[in-house]
């Protein structure tokens, strides 16, 4: 009886260290756990307001923060588009604000969608036009037709 009390007792102190051992090891699977769930947080990245990104400054595994205020740059408002033309000087002196403009997308290659001159400035204009159609996008490129006087 003695052995059998022995074994058992044996037994169960075995036991409590199997026992004590997973307990440690759920804890440090736990804080394992918690670590990747606030890393995890820190690394989101939720946008001010809704709309497409068209810019990112930032570079892949590196700090956020060494992009400053623009990590992002979103386009809010993709019906009111805008695109820079550098004529050639003797050109360019001949362009007003208010002068109307045809804008072909040139990935798109459908119809000229209308345009104004809204402003002229160095060596280039701009000339403002609706994005009316779905498949215009930030950064396409676009050919500008202006009537020259």
């Amino acid at each position: 009886m003695d052995t059998a009390a022995r074994a058992a007792r044996d037994q169960v102190q075995n036991v409590l260290r199997d026992l004590t051992a997973h307990k440690k090891l759920v804890q440090d699977r736990e804080q394992e756990l918690e670590e990747a769930q606030s890393d995890l947080a820190a690394a989101e990245v939720r946008s001010p307001v809704d709309g497409t990104v068209v810019a990112r400054k930032a570079e892949i595994g590196k700090p956020a923060n060494e992009a400053g205020e623009e990590f992002f740059q979103i386009a809010t408002d993709l019906y009111a588009l805008e695109v820079s033309i550098e004529p050639k000087l003797e050109d360019l002196k001949r362009i007003q604000p208010g002068q109307q403009a045809l804008v072909l997308i040139l990935d798109l290659q459908s119809q000229a969608l209308p345009g104004v001159v809204r402003e002229v400035k160095d060596t280039q204009a701009v000339v403002e036009f609706e994005g009316s159609m779905p498949g215009i996008k930030p950064g396409m490129l676009a050919d500008v037709r202006l009537k020259l006087d």
